[in-house]
């Protein structure tokens, strides 16, 4: 005796959603969001079109898509400041859609230049490089040269 197939119905509120086979997945396109219990009901249809009372399906949470890091660069690639002075600087994460946009700064000498949020500012006469790293991914970094000159009087 062959066994029966059923078709499975998914419905939120009373539309209905999506229908397939119930001896595999069936697939319904959500946002990203937390669903709770009750949200999404299911009925069973048998092949002579019987269906079973609607029952719930549990909660749902459903995550965003994770878009990976691919690069970071600094704007300017390098800057002059003065001792005693600061200068701005830009990082830009790629893709434009990455999930994880932040970066960690770090400067190669701090005796020369020191770093805070993309800010940096002048210590001693010389030149050190400021690397920005991916927080999603650390093997991915943007690099800028500082150099660092003797302040202006006059």
């Amino acid at each position: 005796m062959a066994e029966e197939v059923y078709t499975l119905n998914v419905y939120q509120d009373a539309q209905l959603l999506r229908t397939g086979p119930n001896s595999g997945p069936v697939h319904v396109d959500l946002a990203p969001k937390e669903y709770p219990v009750g949200t999404f009901q299911g009925e069973l249809v048998d092949g002579q079109g019987n269906k079973t009372e609607k029952f719930d399906f549990p909660a749902v949470t459903v995550y965003a898509p994770v878009v990976a890091v691919t690069g970071v660069s600094i704007d300017p690639e390098t800057a002059s400041v003065e001792i005693g002075k600061t200068v701005a600087l830009k990082e830009k994460v790629m893709p434009d859609n990455a999930t994880e946009k932040g970066v960690n700064w770090s400067i190669a000498d701090t005796a020369i230049a020191t770093v805070s949020g993309g800010v940096v500012t002048g210590k001693a006469v010389g030149k050190t490089t400021l690397t920005a790293t991916a927080k999603a991914d650390s093997k991915i970094v943007g690099t800028a040269e500082i150099t660092v000159t003797e302040a202006v009087t006059g």
